[in-house]
């Protein structure tokens, strides 16, 4: 076994933990800074559509 192929395994693990992580983080995001937004700006609900990803 090569060397590179030994890495694959460490790689996609570093791939799937940050995307789980940017995940968590934009979940986060959407539930914790969404609200503070609205109340902060009072912005109607339907305006803040645009701030979804």
């Amino acid at each position: 076994m090569s060397e590179a192929e030994q890495h694959k395994p460490l790689k996609l693990a570093l791939l799937l933990g940050s995307s789980w992580a940017i995940n968590q983080l934009d979940y986060a995001m959407t539930q914790v800074c969404l609200p503070l937004i609205q109340e902060y700006y009072d912005v109607p609900e339907s305006q803040t559509q645009w701030l979804q990803i």
